[in-house]
């Protein structure tokens, strides 16, 4: 298993948008990503306003971590719209969601949109790490790859 401080110098340099409107899981989500060293991060409470940030050339972001169910646009469709823009076409994008019957329509629709890995609620912060290194290309040896792809 790859330690943490083996990638201080590249978690001091990756920009992380979190989105998700329940401001307690947001809080959470936050709270790992600065545990874990990342020291620029961003959190918006929706989807429009995470659109805005993701449309601004300006905004350098490296991964999104979205909710899927949201009030306005939900994950996927901001998923496909991150897809869409030619200067974000390599931000890693992770679909967080909860456990619902229509789960493998879900995950299927978003391997189709281009995500890079899926997480399903509840989960453990060291899974969420897992799957946050897998597609960051950082821990090809522990194994901690993606349900989504």
């Amino acid at each position: 298993m790859v330690e943490l401080n083996d990638y201080s110098h590249l978690l001091s340099r990756v920009r992380v948008l979190v989105v998700e409107d329940d401001g307690m899981v947001r809080s959470i989500l936050v709270e790992y990503l600065e545990s874990w060293g990342f020291k620029h991060i961003e959190a918006a409470n929706h989807s429009r306003h995470a659109a805005k940030l993701l449309a601004d050339e300006k905004q350098p972001f490296d991964l999104v971590l979205s909710d899927w169910q949201m009030p306005d646009v939900d994950g996927l469709e901001l998923l496909r719209m991150v897809r869409r823009i030619p200067f974000r076409k390599d931000t890693k994008f992770i679909m967080i969601t909860s456990q619902v019957p229509e789960e493998r329509v879900k995950v299927a629709k978003a391997i189709e949109a281009g995500v890079d890995a899926y997480v399903v609620k509840p989960f453990k912060g060291e899974f969420l790490r897992q799957k946050i290194w897998s597609i960051l290309g950082w821990d090809k040896a522990s194994g901690g790859g993606s349900d989504a792809a």
